[in-house]
């Protein structure tokens, strides 16, 4: 029981922690939730300079993998879009799967920021990170980008 209660007490910590940092840092995201291969991945897309303009922005989200790849939008945002689709350029690779990510941030009525931040993670695990401006098409090559799971499909 002592052992329960002691990491409820340190994973609350943590996310006090967390929260306080993003806080601090003085942006917000929004994520989309993938299914590749039976890896978690999502997306994030932050606005850097507008701390207060959740709300405010926007955004188009293309991924594209490879043919063989099996993949599903678990979730996202009602602050953007989220499509799939193939490349046949793409492989599936030894040490995972080649993807392209494409975020494209629109301001809307009220917004003033310009910097946008967007991370790729794979479980957790940050598999890719750019940045760019407002209604800029923001592009994560595959050479950035591996999806650490094994192609299942033909």
């Amino acid at each position: 029981m002592w052992r329960f209660r002691s990491m409820a007490i340190l994973g609350a910590l943590a996310g006090v922690l967390i929260f306080g940092a993003v806080v601090a840092h003085g942006g917000w995201s929004w994520n989309a939730q993938l299914a590749v291969e039976g890896m978690d991945v999502r997306t994030s897309w932050t606005v850097l300079d507008d701390p207060d303009g959740a709300s405010a922005y926007f955004t188009d989200i293309k991924v594209s993998l490879p043919p063989q790849a099996v993949a599903a939008v678990v979730a996202y945002s009602a602050n953007e879009t989220v499509q799939l689709g193939q490349r046949a350029s793409l492989a599936c690779l030894p040490n995972g799967i080649e993807a392209v990510f494409e975020f494209q941030v629109r301001p809307l009525a009220g917004a003033d920021g310009k910097t946008v931040a967007v991370t790729v993670t794979a479980n957790g695990v940050v598999v890719g990170q750019d940045s760019g401006v407002l209604n800029q098409n923001i592009v994560m090559l595959p050479v950035n980008t591996v999806i650490p799971a094994t192609c299942s499909g033909s």
